[in-house]
Parts: structure tokens; C-alpha cells; sequence
């Protein structure tokens, strides 16, 4: 398998997308392909693991809650955006797509595709 592509396989648990997409080989990977079940999982995962917490020390120390804020916006923001590519190359769009708002209101809802494309091969199988 190519170091620079690693899709992981549409039947993983959610905690090792959420695990791999944060601090193993996705964090900053723009290459090859997420499932729609990839996608759901990192967003309640970090919802239920880094948004929530952040916002509880956001309410406890509102002193610091733009340095807070700033923190989590620098750790998530990567790897966010390397997901929202993956996921248009699972649904064989362009990853320029992830560029305009309005896609990415959808991307969540659009199956992948069962074949291999032009974006890595078939991580359904």
C-alpha cells in the first residue's frame, strides 16, 4: 500500500477512524478515499470527545475562552478538511468541491462508490 494513500476500510469501528483521523496516518492525508460511515463517525467522535469537553472548560474558564477556542480551531482544522476531501474522492468529485460551503451541507448523505476510481480503490469490500 502507498504511504502517501491509505483508505481505511469502510467496515472499521469508530473509534479507530476517529483514533487514526486525529493522531495516526489521516490526520493531514489528502489522499484516497472515506466512507460515508468514516465521516459520521469522526464528526460525533469529535463532537462527543473534543467539541463537548472544550465547551465545558470554554463555560468554567471563560477567561481563556478565545485562547481555548483558538486551540481546538488549530487541532481540528486540518484534519477536518483532509476528511471532507477523502469523502469527495469516495463520491469520485473533485476535492475543489470542499472549497465552496454549500457541498459540504450534502457530503454527508452521498453514497460512495462500490469501484474503484480515479481517487484510490474500492475501501467497501
Amino acid at each position: 500500500m502507498n504511504t502517501k494513500e491509505f483508505s481505511m476500510p469502510a467496515n472499521s469501528t469508530w473509534w479507530s477512524f476517529f483514533k487514526t483521523m486525529y493522531f495516526g496516518r489521516n490526520y493531514c492525508n489528502f489522499n484516497g478515499r472515506a466512507s460515508l460511515k468514516e465521516y459520521w463517525a469522526t464528526s460525533i467522535m469529535e463532537i462527543i470527545l473534543l467539541a463537548s469537553p472544550t465547551a465545558l472548560i470554554i463555560h468554567v474558564f471563560p477567561m481563556y475562552a478565545d485562547y481555548i477556542e483558538l486551540a481546538y480551531n488549530l487541532l481540528t482544522i486540518t484534519p477536518v478538511f483532509a476528511l471532507s476531501v477523502r469523502r469527495f474522492h469516495d463520491i469520485n468529485m473533485s476535492p475543489f468541491w470542499s472549497l465552496l460551503i454549500i457541498p459540504l451541507a450534502f457530503l454527508p448523505f452521498f453514497k460512495g462508490d462500490r469501484c474503484d476510481n480515479q481517487y484510490g480503490k474500492n475501501i467497501y469490500d
